[in-house]
């Protein structure tokens, strides 16, 4: 969990010109990251989804290319 918080860190060091919008949108992206090493990347990809999340940003957020994702959603019937 610390190693989120450092991340965190250096974007708001990194992107002081960024919208505060897209900067709780890097947070968002990093917390789910965080818990795709947890939990698995399925599980990953059923709440990204859920949470109305487009392909590419589950794509960005796993590490896993767009085919892959597409290939866990109909295995899972999500």
């Amino acid at each position: 969990m610390f190693f989120v918080f450092e991340e965190i860190a250096d974007i708001l060091e990194n992107k002081k010109d960024m919208g505060i919008i897209e900067l709780v949108r890097n947070y968002e992206i990093e917390m789910i990251r965080e818990k795709g090493r947890e939990e698995g990347r399925e599980e990953v990809i059923k709440k990204s989804l859920d949470a109305g999340f487009s392909l590419e940003q589950i794509s960005f957020i796993t590490d896993l290319s767009i085919d892959e994702v597409k290939s866990i959603i109909k295995k899972n019937e999500w």
